[in-house]
C-alpha cells in the first residue's frame, strides 16, 4: 500500500506546504502515481500561487494496520 505526498511552494508567499492525500492508501505504486499527477494538475489550476515541487508514494507497512 502507498500513500501520495506532495510538496507545494509559492515564491509569492516565500513558503512551501506538505500535502498528504486523503483518497488513498492505494494498492500499487503506479496507482499512487497517477493519482499524484492528477493533484498537480488540479492543484496548478485551483491554487495558481502554488507549485508542485515534488511528490512521491511512501511504502506503508503492514503492522497492526498500515503505517509508515
Amino acid at each position: 500500500m502507498f500513500k501520495c505526498i506532495l510538496v507545494l511552494c509559492s515564491t509569492f508567499f516565500g513558503n512551501c506546504q506538505i500535502i498528504e492525500d486523503t483518497r488513498g492508501p492505494y494498492e500499487t505504486l503506479e496507482e499512487c502515481n497517477k493519482r499524484a499527477y492528477k493533484i498537480v494538475k488540479d492543484v496548478s489550476s485551483m491554487i495558481p500561487t502554488y507549485q508542485a515541487q515534488v511528490h512521491f508514494c511512501l511504502e506503508l507497512k503492514k503492522e497492526k494496520g498500515y503505517r509508515l
